[in-house]
């Protein structure tokens, strides 16, 4: 897979690019990753988001150990982040062995 921006893929498929947004917006809602474990060893970080999320900056969970993202939530606020982490039973909260926050080097 390679990175194109939605008019590139408008303009190779002589379509619109609000039919590649409608396109890749019902793909993306059929493949929501639900997992049904949580990572031993997580690392956690915010970002600037895109305009489609709930606030500014959004979260991403990587696997300490395969170097994977986990999962990208649209909110960093702890309310969401709280409710993101209940979806998991207690005893796999408690699995987690450690939780890194990701650095930037300058």
């Amino acid at each position: 897979m390679s990175k194109q921006s939605e008019k590139d893929i408008a303009k190779r498929l002589d379509v619109s690019v609000s039919k590649i947004d409608r396109k890749l917006t019902e793909i993306s809602s059929h493949t929501v990753l639900r997992h049904s474990t949580l990572p031993k060893s997580m690392n956690w970080d915010e970002f600037k988001a895109t305009r489609d999320t709930k606030g500014k900056m959004a979260f991403i969970i990587t696997d300490n150990d395969n170097g994977n993202i986990f999962d990208i939530q649209d909110s960093r606020k702890s309310i969401d982040l709280n409710k993101y982490f209940r979806r998991y039973s207690k005893d796999e909260r408690n699995k987690v062995k450690h939780i890194l926050k990701m650095l930037k080097y300058q």
